[in-house]
C-alpha cells in the first residue's frame, strides 16, 4: 500500500543504520538496527528515497542540496531528515560522509534493505532497474500522520522530492493549516497557473483593442 498524504505512518517499520561518527570516510561505524517508529515519536521527519547512493542524480542534485539547505528545514520545524536507498549501512555512511552530512542523528542516511519499505509504503525504481528504491519524499508530522507524498514521474528527475519542495510544502503547511501540504502545493500551483492565464488574456485584450483602434 503506497502512503498518501492522509495516511498513517505504519507501524514495524525499521532500517539498517550505520551513524556518522566522524568525517573520514575510509572507516565506518558498526551498523545497527533503526526503529524508525521508536525514534520518530512526536517528531516531524522527511523521508527521502533515491535509487542509490553515489549514482549521478543522486549525488549531483539531490544529496547536497539536501544538506545545504538543513538549517532552513529546521528552522521550519522539521526535526529529522532521512535518506533512504538499497544500499548496505557501510556505502550509505560513505556517501553522507563525502558529501558532509552532519554528524548526529537528526540527517539520517538509512538502508532500505531489500527496498522493503519502499515496495510496501513507497515506491520502487521500476522494472528493468533492479532492486532499487524509487525517487520520492514522504512528510511525517509529528501525530505519525502524512502531510505529504510524492513519487517522481521521472526516476532522473528531481522536482517533487526535492530540498525546494519539501521546504515549500512546510511553508505553505503553516499558511494553509487545515490541509494536507499536497493539497496546499496544488492551490499553490492551480494559484500560480491561473495569474499565468490573467497575464496572457490581460495581453491579448491589450493587443485587440490595439488592432481596434487603428481599424
Amino acid at each position: 500500500m503506497v502512503l498518501k498524504a492522509g495516511d498513517k505512518f505504519p507501524e514495524g517499520v525499521k532500517f539498517g543504520w550505520a551513524p556518522i561518527l566522524d568525517e573520514d570516510p575510509t572507516v565506518c561505524g558498526i551498523p545497527q538496527l533503526y526503529d524508525a517508529n521508536k525514534e520518530w515519536a512526536g517528531k516531524k521527519v522527511v523521508i527521502v528515497a533515491v535509487p542509490g547512493a553515489f549514482t549521478p542524480s543522486c549525488s549531483a542534485y539531490h544529496l547536497p542540496p539536501y544538506v545545504q539547505k538543513f538549517d532552513e528545514l529546521k528552522s521550519k520545524g522539521v526535526d529529522i531528515v532521512a535518506f533512504i536507498a538499497n544500499n548496505d549501512e557501510f556505502v550509505l555512511n560513505g556517501w553522507g560522509k563525502v558529501n558532509r552530512v552532519p554528524k548526529g542523528d537528526d540527517f539520517l542516511m538509512l538502508a532500505d534493505n531489500k527496498t522493503f519499505f519502499s515496495e510496501n509504503y513507497g515506491w520502487q525504481a521500476g522494472p528493468n532497474k533492479g532492486d532499487r528504491t524509487g525517487r520520492w519524499a514522504m512528510i511525517v508530522e509529528k501525530d505519525g500522520s502524512i502531510s505529504y507524498a510524492e513519487n517522481e514521474a521521472k526516476l532522473q528527475d528531481v522536482e517533487v522530492s526535492s530540498v525546494e519542495a519539501c521546504s515549500l510544502a512546510q511553508g505553505l503547511c503553516s499558511l494553509v493549516p487545515n490541509k494536507t501540504v499536497s493539497q496546499a502545493i496544488r492551490l499553490a500551483a492551480d494559484a500560480v497557473v491561473r495569474r499565468k492565464v490573467q497575464l496572457e488574456c490581460k495581453k491579448l485584450r491589450k493587443k485587440f483593442n490595439s488592432i481596434q483602434s487603428r481599424a
